[in-house]
């Protein structure tokens, strides 16, 4: 097994770190674990594991990563590794191996991330009343426990992503910059209040008519070649 600490992939650029270990431009099994409370991810990538982990790092430092347990535990402590579990050469087998490794974590002292199995044919979630029953039991074992600090800091980091962006909070626009507003929302103004004379009003009746008997007439011709057809 293959360690590498965040701190890794932040001092060094992921392409010097993947030339000095050859394992990382391979393919394969991989795990992310929160060091600090035991929280694991388990992964399967037929890409490098060098790019599949800058993706994680990226969604995480960005507060976007899908998996809402990693992103917690990011937010908390940011004590993470990311560890090979197994190279596979056949993209394949990547599905399979990729359970067989979900199902090896499920049995330990952890907190298995992963919220849907690998293997597709499975039709139920990893997170079912047994599993949860022997999680909350080992975490109880091992102190797994979020302080009520750190209970309120996720509970505000969480609601300010949901509030978006804050930036124009509390602000309030100019009466210059309304009355621009305000233009542009009532769109084209450019003939308005102009009046048709009847000649033209004729002219537009004219012009309309003779393209509704041009589509009709289009229209007859298809349905014709679609019965002849």
């Amino acid at each position: 097994m293959f360690v590498f600490n965040l701190d890794d992939m932040a001092l060094y650029k992921y392409e010097k770190l993947a030339a000095s270990h050859e394992i990382l431009n391979r393919c394969g099994i991989y795990k992310i674990e929160c060091l600090d409370n035991r929280y694991v991810y388990v992964g399967g990538t037929s890409v490098r594991f060098i790019r599949r982990w800058q993706y994680h790092i990226q969604n995480l430092r960005n507060g976007f990563h899908r998996n809402k347990h990693l992103q917690t535990a990011y937010w908390l402590y940011k004590n993470f590794s990311f560890s090979v579990l197994e190279v596979v050469e056949s993209k394949e087998n990547l599905v399979q191996k990729e359970q067989k490794w979900l199902d090896i974590y499920q049995s330990e002292d952890c907190f298995l991330c992963n919220i849907f199995p690998a293997d597709p044919s499975i039709p139920r979630p990893l997170s079912t009343p047994e599993t949860r029953k022997r999680r909350s039991e080992s975490n109880k074992r091992l102190g797994i426990k979020p302080s009520p600090e750190d209970s309120q800091k996720a509970y505000e980091i969480n609601r300010i992503r949901m509030l978006g962006n804050t930036y124009a909070l509390g602000k309030s626009p100019s009466e210059e910059v309304r009355e621009v507003l305000r233009q542009k929302s009532m769109g084209n103004q450019h003939g308005k209040g102009y009046k048709h004379t009847p000649e033209e009003k004729e002219k537009i009746s004219q012009a309309s008519k003779r393209m509704w008997e041009k589509r009709k007439q289009q229209n007859s011709s298809e349905m014709g070649v679609e019965n002849n057809g």
